[in-house]
């Protein structure tokens, strides 16, 4: 129930309808919850003596509302909900699953161009002996696993299923033992298969494998601590 109020101009009492009180002499009217002198004179606010604070200024920002860079967390509806400022919506985790998938498309495209343009060459070059064609067989062959290897790729980093992110860094600890085994060993991991290529050159790779494989490891691991 609202409080009876007179006129400060004319001494009327005043009527109250729809949160303002209206003085039926002279017109006068004013907020239920209009201060008098800074002190509130309405009821249920928080006792005797409540400060009313001053309104913001013109054109400022008010602390917890849209614009405002005072207090505002946003929206679950924004993007970047949660607070942060400007890029608050940017997850570099997924960034890097991202460049890590681009990197590994890139290498398997790399592969199968140079094999069709092997494959291209010695098939002109051995017409009707037969190589040409067991050279196109083993480039189907390597499109299949690429398309096989990239299909695993997105469903590991992209989806939330954990056993398949902790089978794939057991799996790579694996190789990652085997690849440290033959770069600090190259000696004995040559005795077990024939050369290819230079020695050199297999070690080179072989570090490039490591880090290559370190960083996708530590991409998995980083994950799986996300979703706890």
């Amino acid at each position: 129930m609202a409080d009876t109020r007179n006129c400060p101009k004319c001494d009327t009492l005043m009527d109250y309808r729809l949160g303002e009180y209206e003085c039926p002499s002279c017109g006068h009217t004013e907020g239920s919850a209009q201060s008098v002198g800074g002190v509130q004179s309405g009821r249920g606010l928080s006792g005797p003596g409540f400060q009313q604070p001053p309104p913001p200024p013109p054109g400022g920002n008010v602390p917890g509302m849209p614009g405002s860079r005072m207090g505002y967390q946003g929206s679950p509806l924004e993007p970047g909900y949660g607070g942060g400022g400007a890029g608050a919506g940017f997850d570099s985790l997924e960034s890097e699953k991202n460049l890590y998938i681009y990197i590994r498309v890139g290498l398997w495209a790399l592969l199968l161009i140079a094999m069709i343009v092997i494959s291209a060459t010695g098939a002109g070059m051995m017409a009707g002996t037969g190589v040409g064609g067991m050279m196109w067989a083993a480039v189907l062959v390597i499109l299949l696993y690429a398309l096989v290897d990239i299909g695993l790729l997105f469903f590991i980093l992209k989806s939330d299923q954990t056993w398949a992110k902790y089978c794939c860094m057991g799996c790579m600890g694996l190789r990652l033992i085997g690849i440290i085994f033959s770069f600090f060993a190259p000696d004995l991991a040559m005795q077990q298969q024939p050369a290819v290529m230079p020695m050199g050159v297999e070690v080179a790779l072989n570090a490039v494998q490591i880090l290559f494989d370190i960083w996708f490891f530590s991409i998995l691991y980083r994950d799986t601590q996300q979703q706890y």
